[in-house]
């Protein structure tokens, strides 16, 4: 199952489901995911972090009107680790996510426009460099954040990351 941005909501109903939740076993998360209700989510990141299940959370850095991707993303995280350290007392192991997703050079500038809509004004941004933050695993549960605040930000993970993301899962299937 892979989302990208409000695509969050219907995971979330899956994830509610004990049956489909523990049927799945890929999910990648990208940008998005603002809820305060995270048992469930944690639950399917704890199976990932046991190496029952496979899951990619990245996210942007927009602090929208709401709860924040970053929030849920490393409150889900911080929990399954917890989680991972109780039910095998040692860790799992930690592999660091491929280079071509964490350390990726870009060979020319990348420019994303977005027009306007509403009350927001259009808006452009260029990046010269790959825009990660910081990255943190364990088992088969990755979270990744990248810089960016504004509308770019949030298509640029879809555009440009998202791809990253599936290449990633081809090497695990």
């Amino acid at each position: 199952l892979v989302t990208f941005s409000a695509g969050w909501a219907a995971a979330d109903e899956l994830l509610k489901i004990e049956l489909e939740r523990n049927r799945l076993d890929m999910y990648a998360l990208l940008d998005g995911m603002h809820d305060k209700n995270l048992d469930h989510w944690k639950l399917f990141a704890t199976r990932a972090a046991n190496m029952a299940a496979f899951m990619v959370m990245t996210h942007s850095s927009i602090v929208p009107p709401f709860i924040s991707s970053t929030q849920t993303n490393t409150e889900i995280f911080a929990a399954a680790s917890k989680n991972n350290d109780l039910m095998l007392g040692t860790p799992s192991t930690f592999e660091p996510p491929p280079k071509f997703l964490t350390e990726s050079a870009l060979e020319q500038p990348i420019k994303i426009s977005v027009g306007a809509a509403g009350n927001l004004p259009a808006i452009s941004k260029t990046w010269t460099e790959w825009p990660i933050i910081d990255w943190e695993n364990r088992g088969n549960l990755t979270r990744i954040g990248f810089k960016g605040d504004n509308r770019p930000d949030h298509i640029f993970i879809a555009q440009y990351v998202q791809p990253k993301v599936w290449q990633w899962l081809g090497m695990h299937w």
